[in-house]
């Protein structure tokens, strides 16, 4: 049985776009933010150039599959930007159609065009699923991170 394929396209995100990134970072961290908490925030974050915010939809019928979210820096000894994936999103019903692939293919071409040449990404311990899709796309496993709420 031979998959059908679907294309997609993408596109910088503005402020009607809130509603994927909401929707995926609230079910992601069971945060309790409200919209209005969430889209003053997400408003500030699309102006600063340290962010940067796509979508991915299908091309056919415009309708959205997932989104990224990048933060861009420089380590603290180098002039080299390095681009982390802070959040990568697709909705259910496209993941077993390689939306999160076309997705992660997007943001090295950006970084590439760019010429950033680091990507860094931090996944959960167990979260087995995402550090497959990484190690599979030649991700090198470089540090544990220790985390402090107080």
């Amino acid at each position: 049985m031979i998959q059908e394929s679907i294309e997609y396209n993408f596109k910088k995100a503005t402020i009607e776009d809130i509603s994927i990134f909401y929707d995926s970072y609230v079910e992601y961290t069971n945060s309790f933010i409200t919209l209005i908490e969430f889209k003053n925030l997400f408003s500030l974050n699309l102006k600063d150039k340290n962010y940067q915010f796509f979508i991915i939809h299908k091309k056919d019928n415009g309708s959205t599959a997932g989104c990224v979210a990048l933060r861009l820096y420089n380590e603290i000894f180098s002039d080299k930007v390095i681009a982390e994936i802070s959040h990568l999103y697709i909705l259910p019903k496209f993941r077993k159609w390689q939306a999160a692939d076309s997705l992660y293919d997007f943001v090295e071409s950006n970084c590439k065009e760019h010429n950033i040449s680091k990507i860094v990404v931090a996944c959960g311990i167990n979260s087995t699923l995402n550090q497959h899709f990484y190690t599979k796309r030649k991700f090198n496993y470089v540090k544990k991170v220790f985390l402090k709420f107080i």
